[in-house]
């Protein structure tokens, strides 16, 4: 990192209070999400999901509502088992979330012929978007508070 770079990012984090996640007007956003879990201390169980997320429109008062999509949901098991969207959801419904300039998700809209599961796994992807950090210096120590909102209120982490 050069010395111009390195001090501009400490320049930011001393003065900016808050960062937030912002998604580019236009675009879409691909992202890959991966969950890796053990059974029973054997086995290792991966679910991969590719998604993307597009800005759909902004308030004047900068509310975002974006568009994510999952275009994949892949599932395997050490390298011997692969399954594609193994519930066979359906996964070109509209999931649609609000997003403030703070950074925190305010409303989610799922469609109703949506699983629960699936439903559970895009608020869980969606919820990775939601933070709002603050940071606070004292002296030489940097500590970063984070909260999260979702539909049960928020949590300070």
């Amino acid at each position: 990192m050069k010395k111009k770079d390195w001090c501009l990012m400490v320049f930011m984090t001393w003065c900016c209070s808050v960062v937030a996640y912002n998604f580019h007007d236009g675009l879409d956003h691909h992202y890959i999400y991966t969950s890796e879990s053990e059974v029973l201390g054997k086995t290792n169980i991966t679910i991969v999901c590719h998604l993307r997320v597009h800005p759909v429109n902004r308030s004047e008062d900068g509310i975002r509502l974006n568009r994510l999509k999952l275009d994949s949901i892949v599932i395997h098991q050490g390298n011997e088992f692969l399954i594609q969207n193994p519930r066979k959801w359906n996964l070109s419904t509209d999931f649609l979330f609000t997003m403030g300039s703070d950074g925190l998700i305010d409303l989610v809209h799922y469609h109703r012929d949506d699983e629960i599961e699936a439903v559970f796994l895009k608020k869980a992807i969606v919820s990775i978007f939601s933070a709002k950090s603050r940071t606070a210096h004292s002296g030489s120590v940097v500590s970063f508070t984070n909260v999260e909102s979702d539909h049960s209120g928020q949590k300070i982490l």
